[in-house]
């Protein structure tokens, strides 16, 4: 039974936005006000900063003009049994004791999600996690959401929902007091994919390494696991760094996966919104297996998922811990991260592409042996860091030879551009990133017509679009007996094949694709 101002017994159901690892939900704040003792109490499994919410709402309140009597408070988050984080509830828990209060009408907050953190004088704080929880509330039929005014960027191309942008209590209160004026209402914008062009390094800068070059090239096309091995100061870092300038932007349904994913992590730029290019993630080798994979107690995405649709690059490969290492083996295959605790199953989206980069030995010159002063023992020990297993799910190993001086000085000397485009540097021709972006989407053109990249595809996919005729079988046969492969190696040979054969426009797998991908899997 609910009564008006005079009555003795108010209740309230607002509808805000909760994020579980990456998976968004809906859940209900429930506030219900009593006369008797002076009190705020909370439940439903509540993390720190949500209990804390109470006082935040009580300061903002009384900053913003509005003081509700002293009355005897409960807030109860439903599903009581799932738990909540984040500061998001603040804004949800002011409106909801207001309109316990009877101070507007309840029912203009039935079909609304309204979510944001509340300052101490009443203004609307950004929170993460808005864009997931955006798109939840229109699945789920809800009409509008009020969120806050520098969360509006990240939830443009939201179709069917209105977005209500909020700078402050008073102005939330009133809009739903009737004032329609007080909010800012966000408008539609279409995707586009080419609205922000990630800035990265050109290749046209490498010297003298065109073989590494156009293994960064293949690698982009089919999006492959790369490795880069040879001495320090080769260019390894270099190569690797600009790798994910030449890679296509992100599609809208990549583009939105992404951007949730960066919007949960707290790490969107608010005034950007939309991640539109493929994402570019480098970790220190000090990094713990809970920052690489994810998880953690408060279960936050991992490196490997912030890098979905784009690069992770490791750096030195052979001094991260080996346990890290091997932490990513399962989600190289499967595409995600499975973290179980006692409050559920997490999935977390790990599609991404890895590159490293790693010496070959601890002085890092072999096999250059006027120069490398380790002995066999100590070498096979360095390489040992790195598991077998590990090393078997990269596509491809790149031997980068130390750049010679001729190289640099013939291309601060002779520096020029062919006819079509190219950097020519001294006697070769070293493709831009620009020329080598362009190779990469016709390549991804063809891939999109199968729908799957080379470097997912299945047995049975490989059977359907490599076709090998029977020389090409034939000469697959003596490299599986020669090299001692693993139907994994086989296969990751065959779809690095697959990638050589659409940068040329091969409808079919020919010997010569297959000679340079198995070259690769040497390094």
């Amino acid at each position: 039974m609910e009564y008006g101002k005079k009555g003795v017994f108010l209740f309230s159901r607002i509808l805000c936005g909760n994020v579980r690892g990456v998976v968004p939900d809906i859940v209900a704040v429930e506030v219900d006000v009593q006369n008797g003792l002076p009190g705020f109490d909370m439940g439903g499994i509540l993390a720190a900063e949500v209990r804390e919410s109470k006082e935040r709402v009580r300061v903002a309140l009384k900053n913003s003009g509005l003081n509700p009597r002293p009355r005897r408070v409960t807030v109860n988050i439903s599903p009581a049994n799932m738990p909540k984080q984040g500061t998001g509830y603040d804004l949800a828990i002011a409106v909801g004791t207001l309109c316990a209060e009877d101070m507007f009408d309840s029912t203009s907050v039935n079909d609304m999600m309204i979510m944001g953190e509340l300052s101490l004088d009443g203004s609307v704080r950004a929170v993460r996690g808005i864009l997931p929880c955006v798109l939840e509330a229109r699945r789920r039929g809800l009409k509008r959401c009020i969120i806050p005014s520098d969360n509006m960027p990240e939830c443009r191309v939201v179709d069917g929902i209105d977005i209500l942008g909020a700078d402050s209590l008073k102005a939330v209160i009133d809009y739903l007091s009737g004032d329609y004026t007080a909010l800012h209402k966000g408008e539609y914008v279409p995707y586009n994919s080419t609205a922000a062009e990630a800035g990265y390094d050109d290749y046209s800068d490498v010297c003298g390494q065109e073989a590494a070059v156009r293994a960064s090239l293949i690698a982009a096309a089919g999006m492959h696991n790369i490795l880069y091995m040879g001495a320090p100061g080769s260019g390894k870092t270099m190569m690797a760094r600009r790798i994910a300038g030449i890679l296509p932007g992100l599609t809208e349904e990549e583009s939105l996966e992404v951007t949730q994913i960066y919007s949960i992590a707290g790490l969107l730029d608010s005034s950007e919104g939309l991640i539109t290019q493929p994402p570019y993630r480098s970790p220190h080798h000090t990094i713990t297996t809970v920052g690489l994979i994810g998880g953690g107690s408060r279960l936050s995405p991992g490196e490997i998922t912030l890098a979905g649709h784009g690069v992770l690059f490791l750096d030195e490969l052979t001094e991260f811990r080996s346990a890290t290492l091997d932490a990513m083996r399962q989600p190289l295959e499967d595409g995600e991260v499975v973290i179980v605790r006692n409050s559920g199953t997490y999935r977390f989206p790990a599609r991404f592409m890895l590159v490293a980069a790693m010496n070959p030995c601890k002085c890092g010159f072999y096999p250059d042996r006027s120069r490398c002063t380790c002995t066999e023992a100590q070498i096979l020990n360095y390489r040992a860091r790195i598991s077998r297993p590990l090393l078997d799910r990269f596509d491809m190993c790149v031997h980068v030879s130390p750049v010679r001086h001729e190289a640099i000085t013939l291309n601060n000397n002779s520096r020029g551009r062919s006819d079509s485009g190219n950097v020519w540097r001294g006697h070769n021709c070293v493709m831009s990133s620009e020329d080598m972006r362009e190779r990469v989407i016709q390549a991804r053109q063809i891939q999109g017509q199968r729908g799957v990249l080379n470097s997912q595809l299945t047995a049975g996919e490989l059977e359907r679009y490599c076709g090998l005729g029977s020389e090409e079988r034939e000469l697959a046969g003596r490299i599986w007996d020669k090299m001692g492969l693993t139907a994994r190696g086989y296969y990751r040979i065959l779809r690095v094949a697959r990638t050589i054969a659409d940068l040329e426009g091969s409808s079919s797998v020919r010997c010569p694709h297959i000679g340079e991908a198995v070259a690769y899997r040497n390094g």
